[in-house]
């Protein structure tokens, strides 16, 4: 009983927090470096001109996790213009909100909320794909799920090279604005990680308990293979766009 409920919490913990947490910190320190880069060789606006979309479904997304977990939303922007020769503001956007510290549920909450905007940007590039390039997304997914590599891999888009075109922009923008996490986003995180963990600890003891293990592993890995696929996407654009802004700079 034992060695089953430690390889489901390994399963479960792999899943939902060591894949999500990699390719997210990945996402985070690319595209904040490419932010910086875009700033530095097209101007203070740029960032918002190439993140607008990004921003605001990054606090849209803290807005509703908020919502979901019973905090109260004191004032919000979903996206604005900083100062720019104010060097203490450089918010694009903003979500304040309370919460009770002895509610388990709310305090739980802190987690998904300061985490909410990778989870929301990724779920926009996973149906923005859906849309526009179904095919490779259908073959990400399977290369993932059977570890077997089905053709097309890479891009077949719905409607041709403008959708393509669509696509790129569409998920360089969200990558930009979208990805970039405040240190008020991380510290909300780290209050609510405690509480995350005993709640995957008691889930993972439980349905092992139960012996639905094998269920539970495969309802995690079916909600979270397309999720993990949209992170792939995502990071791999925001490889791409570094290079080129890295290469742009190279040559200002």
């Amino acid at each position: 009983m034992l060695q089953t409920i430690a390889t489901t919490l390994g399963q479960t913990i792999l899943y939902l927090i060591i894949i999500p947490g990699l390719l997210g910190t990945g996402l985070v320190i690319i595209n904040r470096n490419s932010k910086s880069q875009v700033v530095n060789y097209f101007g203070f606006r740029a960032q918002i001109i190439g993140g607008w979309f990004g921003v605001i479904i990054h606090e849209t997304s803290h807005l509703l996790m908020a919502l979901i977990f019973g905090h109260h939303i004191t004032s919000f922007r979903l996206l604005r213009n900083p100062k720019q020769y104010d060097p203490t503001d450089n918010s694009l956007g903003y979500v304040n909100h309370t919460w009770n510290k002895h509610n388990f549920y709310q305090q739980f909450g802190n987690v998904l909320i300061g985490i909410a905007p990778i989870i929301g940007n990724t779920i926009a590039i996973y149906f923005i794909t859906k849309w526009l390039l179904p095919s490779s997304l259908s073959s990400w997914q399977n290369l993932l799920t059977n570890h077997e590599l089905t053709s097309p891999m890479l891009i077949t888009p719905t409607y041709g090279f403008w959708g393509f075109l669509i696509w790129v922009l569409l998920v360089i923008n969200i990558c930009l604005g979208g990805f970039d996490l405040s240190q008020a986003d991380l510290k909300n995180s780290a209050l609510g990680l405690i509480s995350l963990t005993i709640f995957i600890v008691l889930v993972a003891a439980l349905f092992s308990l139960l012996s639905w293990s094998t269920a539970l592993i495969n309802v995690i890995q079916s909600l979270m293979i397309p999720f993990i696929t949209a992170m792939l996407f995502a990071l791999l654009i925001a490889i791409i766009t570094n290079l080129v802004l890295r290469i742009i700079g190279h040559f200002l």
